[in-house]
């Protein structure tokens, strides 16, 4: 039976009636991030291969420890992550990580109110996702700041959750933290592809000086400067050719993203775990048979030491 069977219509209606947070909000215009083409593929990228697509095949493992009846809660409490209903543990456990992943690659951060609710057997507790925009975070309580278009809608201009009353996860200090990561997606949300805001300014007035731009000019350093922002992440911006790169800086910049990627996984592992605890689920989530951080960061030493090959070094830490 799967977990939405076990919620009975009195119990998701007593879930509903509990929750305080606002769950999005309509009236929050897209930023210059959303439509912003280097952010977004950006972000794009992040959960990408963060996990096996395929979790049948390679050395991929993951498995929940703990008596059956708390290895069932965990189960239940993963599948509010993911958007599918999954039997089978290796990839629920890959889908969870990947959906924690994609909300923290568009926001820095993920959101999430617990609550608890009478079940057909016994007590329960449930995670509701919920909009981490405008959301203000302490170590007491977290605050939703209501648009002022929706005040009259919500009758309310401030949502308060107790902190007890929240899960959060945000992006890790070794890759920047919730504040630095939004600093990265802000800087790439600057550029526009096919030239700058003032250049498109001016042609509305005047084409007369439209043909003195050097656009390759403008490319190109948009493109350095777009490389040296995400410089911690190792992200490449998809470009995999010799114009702008050489061999050797290609597949350290791969190296370093694919290690950035593993200290997310190993990141998001942590707080799933913490989570558990917390709940006084006593069950514990492991991964198995993938690259760690630290084993990526030393093939990425040997390889810069010549001592193996690019080929090996890729090969070695595909996931």
């Amino acid at each position: 039976m799967t977990r939405k069977n076990r919620l009975s219509a009195r119990s998701r209606a007593q879930l509903r009636s509990t929750l305080r947070a606002v769950s999005h909000f309509p009236s929050l215009r897209e930023s210059p991030i959303d439509v912003s083409p280097s952010a977004s593929m950006f972000i794009q990228d992040i959960p990408l291969s963060i996990m096996p697509i395929n979790s049948r095949v390679g050395t991929y493992d993951a498995k929940i420890t703990g008596e059956p009846r708390d290895v069932a809660q965990a189960v239940d409490l993963l599948q509010v992550f993911v958007r599918y209903n999954r039997t089978n543990i290796k990839e629920l456990i890959a889908d969870a990580v990947t959906e924690i992943a994609r909300s923290l690659a568009w926001y820095g951060r993920a959101s999430y109110e617990i609550s608890k609710f009478e079940g057909d057997d016994s007590p329960g507790v449930e995670l509701t996702s919920f909009t981490p925009r405008r959301l203000v975070v302490t170590p007491w309580f977290c605050v939703q700041v209501v648009p002022r278009a929706e005040r009259d809608r919500l009758k309310k201009t401030f949502v308060v959750i107790p902190r007890s009353d929240v899960w959060i996860v945000e992006m890790p200090r070794s890759l920047g933290g919730y504040r630095g990561y939004r600093r990265i997606l802000r800087a790439l949300a600057r550029f526009h592809t096919t030239a700058p805001a003032f250049w498109m300014k001016d042609l509305e007035v005047s084409q007369r000086n439209a043909s003195h731009f050097d656009f390759s000019v403008y490319r190109r350093e948009t493109e350095v400067l777009q490389r040296r922002i995400t410089r911690r992440w190792g992200w490449n911006h998809r470009d995999l050719t010799s114009d702008n790169w050489t061999e050797f800086a290609l597949f350290y910049r791969i190296m370093t993203f694919r290690a950035s990627q593993a200290l997310l996984r190993e990141h998001i592992l942590l707080e799933l775990n913490a989570l558990l605890k917390r709940l006084a689920i006593k069950a514990e989530i492991e991964i198995s048979g993938l690259a760690t951080s630290e084993n990526i960061f030393g093939l990425r030493s040997e390889m810069t030491f010549g001592n193996i090959s690019y080929a090996k070094a890729y090969e070695v830490t595909s996931v």
